[in-house]
């Protein structure tokens, strides 16, 4: 197949393949933002707090990411598509389904949708009550909402969840060649936490000024970029994830800021200093 498709389309392999700026340089950027923000998604919080013990978390830290393997399938669908399909298609998504359609009589067609349908309600259905949860209890009920009864909380986050599929829904049809960059647009807005978290941790200067003025610096900064057409970002001669620089300023302000306003806590007892822990508002 592979050999087909050089021969149809040379270069077509080789990144950046059919695009004009999507090289290794932005590949690999790309590869590593997804990679540091795979378990900065809100989702993950409450399957986290709900596990059985921390060996539930190892595994899944082990075992989850093979998971990924499965992707090679869809790249397989669309390289296959190259060669079966007579004319490019408006939507690149209905690849497989196309396919299967030109090939197989119409009740193959339908167990192929219903298949898709069940194996997408999976992980929306996560998605989608752990985002209604987020906005309920997390926003809604520490700001306007403090004293709302538990029966009016639970009121909204069902109707978060039905407004949310209507979203998600009227972009799949309307929007669908949206889907890959918007993913992609959250993983860049999404991983500018992991500096927090992940010094927040480990890093014993790490100060809560600090966090702040990264995160805030690395989501404008994404946002800016991508709005403003300049995802892949030239630098030096070389393309990379606009998500990806702006992690990088993050992590530079993060850092630099913290330097500076990191001041030693002392000690109650004796005259040794103690690391500043949340008493200097870390």
């Amino acid at each position: 197949m592979f050999e087909a498709v050089e021969a149809a389309k040379p270069g077509f392999l080789t990144l950046p393949g059919g695009t004009k700026n999507l090289d290794v340089s932005w590949t690999m950027s790309t590869l590593l933002l997804t990679g540091l923000g795979f378990y900065m998604w809100p989702h993950f919080v409450p399957n986290s707090f709900s596990a059985r013990n921390p060996d539930v978390l190892r595994h899944n830290a082990v075992y989850l990411p093979l998971y990924q393997i499965c992707f090679l399938f869809p790249m397989l669908v669309g390289f296959t598509a190259i060669l079966v399909l007579d004319s490019p298609l408006k939507t690149p998504d209905m690849a497989f389904m196309t396919m299967v359609r030109e090939a197989f009589p119409g009740w193959a067609l339908g167990l192929v949708g219903g298949a898709g349908a069940l194996a997408c309600m999976i992980p929306a259905a996560d998605l989608l009550l752990s985002t209604s949860m987020l906005c309920t209890r997390g926003i809604y009920c520490k700001t306007v909402g403090k004293d709302a009864p538990p029966e009016k909380v639970a009121f909204l986050a069902r109707a978060t969840v039905l407004v949310l599929t209507g979203i998600a829904l009227g972009l799949a049809i309307f929007l669908p060649n949206m889907l890959v960059n918007l993913l992609l647009t959250g993983y860049s807005g999404v991983t500018q936490f992991f500096p927090m978290i992940v010094l927040g941790l480990f890093w014993k200067k790490a100060t809560k000024l600090g966090a702040y003025i990264g995160l805030a610096v690395g989501e404008i900064l994404v946002f800016a970029l991508i709005l403003g057409k300049m995802d892949p970002f030239l630098i030096g001669g070389m393309n990379f994830n606009a998500g990806f620089v702006a992690l990088v300023a993050n992590l530079i302000c993060y850092v630099g800021v913290s330097l500076v306003t990191y001041t030693p806590v002392k000690a109650e007892t004796g005259n040794a200093y103690t690391e500043p822990g949340v008493v200097n508002g870390r």
